[in-house]
């Protein structure tokens, strides 16, 4: 109901992430300002990325994924490095769908560390959706194998969906 306000009810949803006690209203306001095409239900959802409840900061991510809102690329950036599994395979996944470049040297960085198979996969999808083979080339130099894996594989498949042009 409050996602059909649209506007109207931004300020009153972005006002219970921000004091509600109950993680499960912060939750809910973070999907109703997703069914709200604004800029400022967009900010209202950056607010949740940093929620100390973790079903709320991981609906945060899907939704900033969802609108590939380009203003959250700071704060997914720094989820990367986060403890949770899923907030860094969702976050890479967002990172990916927004597309900027920014955000390949992270993304190596990422594949420098720890990773399991999940997420290891969805840091290269990123690097193929952001498709920048100048910028994922550098993960060539890396001592590190897996970054240098996820950095080759995306360059395979960069250049095999590339759009061919005619001349």
């Amino acid at each position: 109901m409050l996602a059909k306000r649209g506007e109207d009810a931004v300020a009153a949803l972005a006002s219970a992430i921000a004091t509600s006690r109950t993680a499960g209203v912060r939750r809910e306001a973070v999907w109703a300002l997703t069914r709200i095409g604004s800029h400022a239900a967009r900010s209202g959802v950056r607010d949740a990325l940093d929620d100390a409840d973790s079903d709320v900061r991981q609906a945060a991510i899907h939704s900033v994924s969802l609108w590939r809102d380009n203003h959250a690329i700071p704060q997914l950036i720094t989820i990367l490095n986060s403890r949770s599994g899923h907030h860094r395979r969702a976050a890479a996944e967002a990172l990916g769908r927004i597309g900027d470049p920014r955000a390949v040297a992270p993304l190596l960085r990422t594949a420098e560390g720890e990773l399991d198979r999940v997420l290891a996969h969805s840091l290269t999808f990123a690097l193929i959706e952001i498709a920048d083979p100048t910028r994922t080339a550098i993960g060539l130099r890396s001592s590190v194998p897996n970054a240098r894996r996820a950095a080759l594989l995306a360059l395979s498949l960069i250049h095999i969906s590339e759009p061919t042009r005619r001349t």
